[in-house]
């Protein structure tokens, strides 16, 4: 789901009734979206991961903002 958002693609994913690694696999074209060198590699930057998560969270209930605060 991180690698969607961070793609700007939430909104497409939402139409489409798939699972987060059916979709990278199938309309981003990222087959190994599943592996940690792919995650690792995708989110090195930190600091793209933490705009990542605190745009997911809000999209979850909000419980998050506080957590990514405190890892920062």
């Amino acid at each position: 789901m991180l690698v969607i958002i961070s793609e700007d693609c939430y909104e497409d994913f939402q139409k489409r009734l798939m699972k987060p690694s059916i979709y990278c696999k199938d309309v981003l074209g990222l087959p190994e979206v599943k592996t940690y060198g792919f995650f690792r590699s995708c989110f090195s930057d930190i600091d793209l991961l933490l705009k990542t998560i605190k745009r997911y969270v809000p999209r979850q209930g909000g419980w998050g903002d506080v957590a990514v605060r405190s890892a920062q």
